[in-house]
C-alpha cells in the first residue's frame, strides 16, 4: 500500500540558507521528473476523502502545499505547476491578517512576523488568478500565532477569520487548514474538526491510507528542507523516502523536546516569587 507525500514549501529563492527556502531550479527539475514518471497531484480534500473511506492511495500520487503568502509562489511556482499539470493538486495556505472588512484585489497579503523585507507577499488579485487556474486555497489563521499557547476562543477566532476572509474573496469554500508552525494540541485539532475537512500538522512523514490510515486533522508532510539537493529530491520516486524521513525525524524530535523543556523551565523562572 503506497503512502502519499504531502510536500511542504514556503519560499522559492536562490542562494539562501534560510530553513524555509528552496532552490527554484531544483523545484523545476523535481516536478518535471515527477511528471515524467507519471505522478499525479491530488487535492488535499481528495486525500481526506480517501482517508475517511479507508482506501489505499493510487500509486504515484502526491500533494503539493505552500505556506505563508510568499510572492515566489505566484512568480516561480505557479508557472512550473501549470506546465506539469499539478495545479489541481496544489494547496496554498493563507495568513489573511487581522484587519476587518473586505480585501481589495491590489492589496498584498500580510508578511509573517519576522519575515525578511526581500521576501514580498503576493496580492489578492494574484490569489484570484491562481484560484481560477485550479490552485486550492486553505486557511492558515489570521495572524499566524502558535495555537497551542492560546485559549480556545482565540484559536477559533483565528481559524474562522482566515476561512471566512478567503471564502468571501474567492466565493469558494476554504476547507483545508494548516496549523501555524505545524503546532497543534487536542484543543486545536478539535476546533479544526469543527471548521475544516482536514488539517496539516508538523509531523514529518508520509500520509498512509487504508484501515490504519493517517488522521485527516494531523496530516503528515514532507518538509522541503529535507529535499534541498538533487539526491534527496530523487528519494521522492524511490523506495528510500520513508526510511530517510524516519531517520531525519529522530534528531528533529530530540531538538523539539529540548526546546520544549527549556521553554517550560524559562516560564517557571519567570513566575513571580
Amino acid at each position: 500500500m503506497a503512502p502519499l507525500p504531502v510536500l511542504m514549501f514556503h519560499v522559492l529563492e536562490t542562494n539562501s540558507q534560510s530553513a524555509i527556502s528552496f532552490p527554484p531550479a531544483l523545484f523545476e527539475r523535481g516536478l518535471a521528473e515527477l511528471a515524467r514518471r507519471g505522478y499525479r497531484a491530488m487535492a488535499l480534500t481528495e486525500v481526506a476523502d480517501v482517508l475517511r473511506q479507508r482506501k489505499p492511495f493510487p500509486q504515484r500520487s502526491l500533494s503539493v502545499t505552500f505556506d505563508d503568502n510568499h510572492r515566489s509562489v505566484y512568480e516561480i511556482a505557479f508557472p512550473v505547476l501549470q506546465r506539469h499539470d499539478m495545479l489541481d493538486g496544489t494547496t496554498v495556505f493563507l495568513t489573511v491578517g487581522s484587519a476587518p472588512g473586505p480585501r481589495q484585489p491590489d492589496q498584498t497579503l500580510p508578511p509573517l512576523p519576522g519575515a525578511r523585507r526581500d521576501q514580498p507577499t503576493f496580492s489578492w488579485r494574484q490569489v484570484r488568478e491562481m484560484h481560477a487556474a485550479g490552485v486550492r486555497f486553505g486557511a492558515h489563521t489570521a495572524t499566524h500565532p502558535d495555537l497551542t499557547r492560546l485559549p480556545a476562543e482565540q484559536v477559533e477566532q483565528e481559524m474562522a477569520r482566515s476561512r471566512e476572509t478567503i471564502e468571501d474573496f474567492l466565493g469558494a469554500p476554504a476547507t483545508c487548514f494548516a496549523y501555524p508552525y505545524g503546532r497543534h494540541d487536542h484543543q486545536a485539532v478539535q476546533l479544526a474538526r469543527k471548521h475544516f475537512d482536514c488539517a496539516c500538522s508538523d509531523r514529518l512523514g508520509l500520509v498512509r491510507g487504508g484501515k490504519a490510515g493517517s488522521d485527516p486533522y494531523r496530516l503528515e508532510r514532507v518538509d522541503a528542507y529535507y529535499l534541498r539537493h538533487d539526491w534527496s529530491i530523487g528519494l521522492l520516486w524511490s523506495m528510500w523516502l520513508a526510511p530517510y524521513l524516519q531517520a531525519r525525524n529522530v534528531p528533529r524530535q530530540l531538538r523539539r523536546r529540548v526546546r520544549a523543556r527549556l521553554a517550560i523551565r524559562q516560564r517557571g523562572c519567570n513566575k513571580p516569587g
